[in-house]
């Protein structure tokens, strides 16, 4: 580092949810490459990729420290982390931004970035960008109105998939949004079906946990799985009303038509008072 670069602070830094994050702009900037090189005409030169990949790769070794074996920061969700500037900031977030729009018309094989991960990588660069120009710093906050995904067709799944209606379930799909909900988890959670399906899943999470569901979801849609998958996870769910109701929650991924997936998932309160 050299002497004449600020230090910038990063104040309550989501390390697990830009590990995730991490995966997938990396995966943006790949994919985003290697449309330049067929040829394509891109709004961004091959050397601004490269920049913007450097930064990026700048704030990964600057969060490394945190998810290192046996470091005391390991299993914690914020941190404080430092990076040193100026690195080409601005352009990570131009190049990622047109990847993403890119990825909301097909033109990429990702799917666009969830609006939490589009916040946060603005508030990473804009960070960097405006404390190395003298700023104080402004500490991250999930900002879960941030915005919808830029892809707004529901894909089309194969209703045997589906339990009873008098099984509180779920379906979401692959931009993190409610498609379908049975009779028993409208009652449960004290929502209509009018004004549940079409949000974001996470309104019945309560928002200690959203975070963490932003991350697991994304590393999911990335890998085409996830530990979290088929096993029963007692925690909250949060109704419509602000209260939160312990649940057994089951989640299970299957493919739908064009290539897309819908995420079913159970929510059994029998369950969860039954372990309690």
């Amino acid at each position: 580092m050299s002497a004449s670069s600020p230090v910038v602070r990063l104040e309550n830094f989501p390390v697990r949810l830009f590990e995730a994050a991490h995966d997938e702009w990396e995966a943006m900037l790949r994919e985003y490459t290697l449309r330049g090189m067929g040829g394509t005409s891109q709004s961004f030169s091959a050397a601004e990729i490269t920049r913007a990949g450097n930064a990026l790769r700048l704030l990964a070794d600057a969060v490394d420290e945190f998810a290192q074996p046996g470091s005391p920061e390991q299993n914690r969700e914020i941190a404080l982390v430092s990076v040193a500037a100026p690195a080409d900031f601005g352009g990570l977030q131009a190049v990622l931004q047109e990847a993403r729009r890119l990825a909301s018309v097909g033109e990429l094989l990702g799917l666009p970035t969830l609006p939490e991960l589009a916040a946060l990588r603005n508030w990473l660069c804009e960070e960097v960008i405006n404390q190395a120009a003298g700023a104080a710093p402004t500490p991250w906050r999930l900002d879960v109105e941030a915005g919808d995904p830029d892809v707004t067709t529901a894909p089309n799944w194969d209703d045997a998939l589906q339990p009873a209606h008098d099984v509180p379930w779920l379906i979401g799909d692959d931009h993190n949004r409610i498609v379908a909900a049975s009779a028993a988890a409208l009652k449960l959670l004290g929502w209509s079906e009018q004004d549940l399906v079409g949000q974001r899943l996470v309104v019945v999470i309560p928002p200690h946990l959203r975070e963490a569901h932003i991350a697991g979801f994304t590393r999911s849609v990335l890998s085409g799985g996830g530990a979290l998958l088929g096993q029963p996870l007692s925690l909250p769910a949060l109704a419509q009303d602000g209260r939160e109701i312990a649940i057994t929650l089951t989640l299970t991924r299957h493919a739908a038509r064009g290539g897309r997936h819908v995420y079913l998932a159970t929510l059994d309160p029998e369950l969860a008072a039954a372990s309690t």
